[in-house]
C-alpha cells in the first residue's frame, strides 16, 4: 500500500516514489550511519527500470484495505 503512505523517507521529506527513486539514482551521501549494503555511490535504474518497478509497487496497493473495506 506504498500509493498511499507518502510522505516517503524518514524525514517525510518526498512526496512520490519517482522523488524517491530520483533521490538515490543522483547519488548517496556516505554517512557514519549508512548501511554498507547499499552501494558506494547510486543505485541506478534505467527509465525503462523505474517505470517497471514502479508498475509493480502498484500492483500491492489495495485500495479497499486503505479505505477500510475487506478486499474480495
Amino acid at each position: 500500500n506504498l500509493a498511499y503512505t507518502f510522505p516517503y523517507m524518514h524525514d517525510g521529506r518526498f512526496q512520490s516514489l519517482e522523488e524517491v527513486l530520483a533521490h538515490y539514482a543522483e547519488g548517496i551521501l556516505a554517512q557514519p550511519h549508512l548501511n554498507g549494503a547499499l552501494p558506494k555511490n547510486t543505485i541506478t535504474l534505467s527509465q525503462e527500470e523505474q517505470s517497471a518497478l514502479l508498475a509493480f509497487l502498484a500492483t500491492l496497493n489495495d485500495h479497499a484495505f486503505a479505505q477500510g473495506r475487506q478486499s474480495k
